[in-house]
């Protein structure tokens, strides 16, 4: 009966040492800086098949993280996360089957300026923020911008739209009343564009071609000057 038991012991702690042993995590310094540090390291967890590559840790030269990201099925996949040089948060998002994928939000002084919004590893939309708060945004398709640009005044009022590359162009006062209205072709101001003071009274008209003005015509309570 005690050889049995003794038997038994032998082979469950065989087991549990072949398991520990198959999935043990090591790391590997991938790169150095110049003075030996190490400036990519990647982290493995061997299994029965082979060594799998689950995260990689880059640094700066003082040592401090610069970027972690995880990986899957020797991919990028999961979460990533990097700091600026003074450790503060610079940038995070996810990746997907080596892609990047969904919400990037990038941080400047510790203040979210920019968030990439990504599909299969393109862009999609940019959201942009100010020091003051202001946000605008614009969509991508096939990684160039199209469609309409928003932006916002910091208390959240429409501040403009308008057509990234071709059609009209609007701007609004905070009270939601148009402050100037024209287009756009090509990429550059054309034709006649209005003016407006917060009441909604015309003040003037510019008149351009290709981005130049060619003419303009100002107005007084509503009445040519």
């Amino acid at each position: 009966m005690k050889s049995s038991r003794f038997i038994l012991y032998i082979l469950t702690t065989s087991l549990l040492f072949a398991s520990n042993s198959c999935n043990r995590e090591f790391e590997e310094i991938k790169e150095t800086y110049s003075d030996g540090k190490p400036k990519v390291v990647l982290l493995y967890k061997d299994t029965q098949e082979r060594h799998n590559i689950i995260k990689e840790i880059i640094y700066y030269p003082d040592g401090d993280k610069k970027c972690e990201t995880h990986f899957r099925n020797g991919k990028e996949n999961g979460r990533y996360i990097c700091w600026d040089e003074n450790g503060l948060l610079e940038e995070k998002g996810s990746y997907k089957d080596g892609l990047r994928d969904d919400s990037v939000y990038v941080y400047q002084d510790e203040k979210l300026v920019r968030i990439r919004i990504y599909e299969q590893g393109k862009v999609i939309k940019l959201v942009l923020f100010s020091p003051t708060g202001k946000k605008m945004e614009s969509s991508f398709k096939n990684g160039v911008q199209y469609g309409k640009m928003y932006g916002w005044y910091e208390t959240g009022e429409l501040e403009f739209e308008v057509e990234s590359w071709n059609g009209p162009c609007i701007e609004y006062h905070k009270n939601g009343k148009r402050k100037i209205v024209g287009q756009v072709k090509d990429g550059s101001d054309d034709g006649t564009w209005q003016y407006f003071n917060e009441q909604g009274t015309l003040l003037k008209e510019l008149t351009y071609e290709k981005g130049m003005a060619v003419d303009s015509v100002l107005y007084e309570v509503g009445a040519p000057k």
